[in-house]
């Protein structure tokens, strides 16, 4: 409508019809060029570290593909004006549209393809390393799980558990403190998961919860100095 009702002013406006056909020319054969455009974007991609070296070869595509479209849609046109027997010459008809604001609209265009590509892409490239990282954080887990597993001792667990019930019958204070240690010994396994240095006194403190269980455990034949 805009093209159609800016023409009314003209010596030989267009109709609405011939305004629609223009319009749908230039959208379709922006659409049978988005294929290679959307490839390009792929393969010189501008959101990646070396971005500003793909437009150098960005510019002269959009360059190159802005005047392919506005070339052959004046050439669409000049066949229909021929038929219509009003048709200019070709070639000055080609050259007064193909640097005019066309040019500049095709290039505007190649830019808006590039950037939906580039952004698309950029989330593609966000939610992969968002995944990666889910996985890398579920192996984690899993291997400080399995890291717990090993430093717990499941056999000095048990026979620890056990020692517990067997005292609860007859000494219920050797009971509570065993309890007590075997808490502060997970406490101490848990929290150094993944700890690559630990300091000398929690490392005394985890030795000396193991220690106090294993004394209880051997009925105090057991003795130790730190």
């Amino acid at each position: 409508y805009q093209g159609y009702f800016g023409s009314l002013k003209d010596k030989d406006p267009i109709t609405l019809r011939e305004s629609i056909t223009w319009q749908l020319q230039w959208w379709y054969i922006w659409l049978g060029l988005a294929p290679l455009i959307l490839l390009l974007a792929k393969k010189f991609p501008v959101t990646r570290p070396g971005g500003p070296k793909n437009l150098a070869i960005h510019i002269p595509a959009a360059v190159a593909l802005s005047f392919a479209h506005t070339a052959t849609q004046t050439f669409l046109n000049w066949c229909a004006d021929t038929v219509a027997g009003k048709g200019p010459a070709f070639w000055p008809m080609v050259m007064k549209m193909g640097f005019s604001e066309l040019l500049q609209l095709g290039l505007l265009f190649y830019a808006v393809i590039v950037a939906v590509a580039s952004a698309l892409n950029y989330y593609k490239i966000y939610e992969q390393e968002e995944l990666k990282a889910s996985r890398l954080e579920a192996e984690l887990s899993q291997t400080q799980f399995q890291a717990m597993k090993m430093q717990v001792y499941p056999h000095f667990l048990f026979n620890t558990l056990t020692e517990i019930t067997r005292l609860m019958k007859k000494d219920v204070d050797e009971a509570d403190t065993m309890i007590a240690r075997l808490g502060d010994f997970l406490r101490f396994s848990i929290e150094n998961i993944g700890t690559q240095v630990v300091a000398l006194q929690r490392e005394l403190n985890f030795l000396k919860c193991y220690l106090e269980i294993e004394r209880i455990r051997t009925q105090n034949r057991l003795s130790f100095d730190l």
